[in-house]
């Protein structure tokens, strides 16, 4: 079966696909189906050309022993078998044993979809001897931005070959750093300034709480508000949030968000645009801005600053 990776988001697929991209010996093609999906109104791309450019990725990915990657994005799949496969126009463009990981194991039926131009031989082989040892290496995969609980409805599973797919939930992982205490401050303000990230600190101890509670910070504390959203309601919760997200702004501290041993979902419960617009808050990218009478500086988005500035300083 091929399988039908979750990748749980725009930034979660963004990862994947880097990750396809990068090879790690394998190169990777990638087909996009929005073409099919959303027609030539949206994407300027007629679908009988789009079906000849999903030939000619298959059959690069085959010759080159690769990964066909069809990227459903966030638009789900096309009808494949009653929409390309099965039409008379199109079947022996692309058909549907084309997406069925038990037919690449010979290159008789590959004929079909194999033009003049793509009967090169291949690393010095005649092109069907050749194709013959790619295709062992040969793989598809399917690539979809949904999460694992709304993925049958949102990319209509039904119009994947049946039977011939797996889905399966990928997680994004994390890369993390063991730092001393004593190196904190760089660590945070290097993740923030140079990687456009936003720094989770794990520690077990309260030593990091306590050091950070001394460099000029904001303390969103999120397990009692977790309790007061049960007994005020979400927006004394998000006033709490906006006021120490002022205060952070208006004197350039750092904005601390303590979990503790909570795991709030702060975009879906907490974020809105007019209190705590998480996305903004979290975006660390680096933009220039230049006022009427001022040179141009660098300011840091996210809210960030620099941890441990005097507060009013240069960041």
């Amino acid at each position: 079966q091929a399988p039908l990776l979750l990748c749980d988001g725009d930034s979660g697929l963004a990862a994947v696909r880097d990750r396809l991209a990068a090879g790690a010996g394998r190169p990777a093609f990638f087909l996009d189906v929005r073409p099919f999906v959303l027609g030539v109104i949206k994407t300027k791309i007629k679908f009988a050309d789009h079906v000849e450019t999903a030939r000619r990725t298959a059959v690069s990915a085959m010759r080159a022993g690769g990964i066909l990657a069809i990227d459903l994005g966030d638009v789900g799949t096309p009808n494949w078998k009653d929409k390309i496969c099965n039409v008379e126009e199109y079947r022996k463009t692309f058909p549907l044993w084309m997406l069925d990981p038990s037919s690449h194991r010979e290159c008789d039926k590959h004929g079909q979809v194999f033009r003049k131009d793509d009967k090169a031989d291949i690393d010095g082989a005649d092109w069907d001897e050749g194709l013959n040892r790619t295709l062992r290496s040969f793989r598809i995969v399917y690539l979809s931005a949904c999460g694992p609980g709304n993925y049958l409805k949102d990319i209509q599973t039904d119009f994947l070959p049946q039977s011939k797919w797996s889905a399966m939930r990928v997680k994004v992982g994390v890369a993390t750093e063991a730092i001393s205490l004593k190196r904190l401050l760089d660590a945070i303000n290097d993740t923030v300034n140079r990687d456009g990230l936003v720094p989770v600190i794990l520690d077990e101890t309260e030593n990091s709480d306590t050091f950070l509670a001394f460099q000029h910070t904001q303390v969103v504390e999120m397990k009692a508000l977790i309790l007061r959203k049960a007994s005020e309601g979400i927006d004394a919760v998000r006033e709490e949030m906006r006021r120490k997200l002022v205060a952070a702004m208006k004197n350039g501290n750092t904005l601390l968000i303590r979990l503790t041993n909570a795991q709030p979902d702060l975009v879906a419960d907490y974020s809105d645009e007019d209190f705590f617009p998480v996305a903004a808050i979290f975006d660390c990218r680096t933009v220039e801005v230049e006022g009427a009478d001022d040179p141009p500086e660098q300011h840091n988005t996210g809210y960030g600053g620099m941890v441990g500035a005097t507060p009013g300083g240069t960041p």
